[in-house]
């Protein structure tokens, strides 16, 4: 179970991560300087990055859950 809890504790840290990371995408995308561009694709590779640690999170619950279920 201490697994799954801090499998927990994470996915809520990644989710707070996202919200954050589409505040900053919405500031960007709203800055008319020309300066989005140059900063775009690093929020892209950040984005993609959270996205798979997510995933992975959500992968390893699953695992969790069903070891739980067959113990």
């Amino acid at each position: 179970m201490e697994l799954q809890d801090y499998c927990n504790a994470i996915s809520i840290e990644i989710n707070a991560c996202q919200e954050k990371l589409s505040a900053i995408k919405k500031i960007v995308e709203a800055d008319s300087s020309g300066l989005n561009a140059n900063i775009r694709p690093f929020i892209e590779q950040l984005d993609q990055l959270i996205g798979q640690l997510d995933r992975k999170i959500v992968k390893t619950q699953l695992r969790i859950s069903q070891k739980e279920i067959l113990l």
